[in-house]
């Protein structure tokens, strides 16, 4: 449903997250953890080309940012 040059960014915490067992322990927060590659699967399964798929993350790699994008470039890389 992207428009025309569109971008969509999906988060996701990683399975590399030092913090879990807390957040289920203490928070009762209980999420779903994924590898790069299984986003990058994801993406790939609702037809989006490996060219329309960026991977990113900040410094501690808890966060993935899977930007998915439609037109000729992405809006942001980060």
């Amino acid at each position: 449903m992207l428009g025309d040059d569109g971008e969509m960014v999906i988060g996701n915490f990683s399975t590399h997250n030092p913090t879990q067992a807390y957040m289920e322990i203490i928070g009762d927060w209980r999420l779903i953890h994924r590898t790069p590659e299984q986003l990058i699967s994801l993406a790939k399964a609702c037809n989006f080309k490996e060219d329309d798929i960026h991977l990113g993350q900040e410094p501690e790699g808890v966060n993935l940012f899977l930007h998915l994008k439609r037109g000729e470039k992405f809006i942001s890389k980060g």
